[in-house]
């Protein structure tokens, strides 16, 4: 119609469609709901967290293992049996070494006195046994306390018995004379106070009925006690 001008058609606005270059990768709507990528060493942390404080947690079960004592709690009870164990062998060590330094003492200070007191108690051993082993009828009333001045001991006794009762009233009726002579005196042992001496003895007799003197061989063991100052005769045996 004249006046009215044609009615100009609309046009529907351009839509711009994605191009490939904007369009999601094929797999990106199927990861979509995936986990976002972390940082690194984010989960494995979290992870090794989660197993450390695992393994930190205490066992709760209840099959314990029982408890092996160490060190000083096991070496308790027995300190005091072990030291008595220790002091008895310390002890004994030190008595022991005491008795030794005891002896070598005595050892390095005997070995002269020992060999004096050998060598004295020999030398009266000789006379003593001379004098005692002699005798003459006429005056062995007299010699006889003599004598036993030079013996100690039961035997000093038992001497002036056998002379008394037995040699005087034969000695008497032969008008016996008995002259002894010792030699080759020597040590048999030694103790403390005592030495104990082998000697030989010849002892010439003559009596009425024989002029000429018979000699009599005997082999004699002495004892010799240290009484005091003195050697003394304590026994004697011949043999």
């Amino acid at each position: 119609m004249p006046g009215v001008e044609p009615a100009t058609p609309e046009t529907t606005p351009e839509v711009e469609t994605a191009g490939p270059a904007d369009a999601p990768a094929d797999g990106d709507d199927a990861d979509a709901g995936d986990e976002l990528p972390t940082e690194p060493g984010t989960a494995t942390d979290t992870d090794t967290e989660t197993e450390t404080e695992s393994d930190a947690a205490p066992d709760t079960d209840t099959d314990t293992e029982p408890t092996v004592a160490t060190g000083s709690d096991a070496d308790a009870p027995a300190t005091a049996p072990t030291r008595r164990r220790l002091l008895i062998p310390a002890v004994a060590l030190a008595l022991s070494l005491a008795l030794l330094a005891a002896l070598l003492l005595v050892t390095r200070e005997d070995p002269a006195q020992r060999s004096r007191d050998a060598s004295a108690a020999s030398a009266t051993a000789r006379s003593t046994l001379e004098q005692i082993l002699s005798y003459n009828h006429a005056t062995m009333t007299q010699q006889v306390p003599a004598n036993q001045a030079l013996l100690t001991g039961k035997f000093k006794d038992e001497f002036a018995t056998t002379m008394t009762k037995t040699i005087v009233p034969l000695a008497t009726k032969d008008k016996t004379v008995v002259k002894a002579r010792a030699y080759e005196v020597g040590v048999m042992s030694q103790g403390d106070d005592t030495v104990t001496v082998q000697a030989f003895v010849d002892q010439a007799r003559t009596s009425d009925a024989q002029k000429e003197p018979s000699i009599d061989q005997n082999r004699v063991i002495a004892t010799m006690t240290k009484v005091g100052n003195r050697w003394l005769v304590s026994a004697l045996k011949a043999y």
